[in-house]
């Protein structure tokens, strides 16, 4: 994706997300590297980005978990 489809799908996310949040910020949601200055950003080191990935991954296997239950119940 291109960097103006993603400040489009954030610009979505926000209005819908906006009536539901007392406090929030475009920049809080799907935060793109544009958003902070370079010397702002940091490189995750292997072990970071691989806990990152194991994370994500975990996440998603709970979420599917979930979806099956819940479409089983119909």
């Amino acid at each position: 994706m291109d960097n103006m489809s993603l400040q489009q799908t954030r610009m979505v996310m926000y209005a819908a997300m906006l009536p539901h949040y007392k406090k929030l910020n475009i920049t809080d949601i799907l935060p793109l590297p544009g958003d902070k200055p370079a010397s702002a950003r940091r490189v995750l080191t292997a072990e970071e980005e691989e806990l990152q990935l194991s994370t994500i991954a975990r996440m998603d296997a709970e979420a599917k978990a979930d979806h099956l239950k819940s479409n089983a119940k119909i």
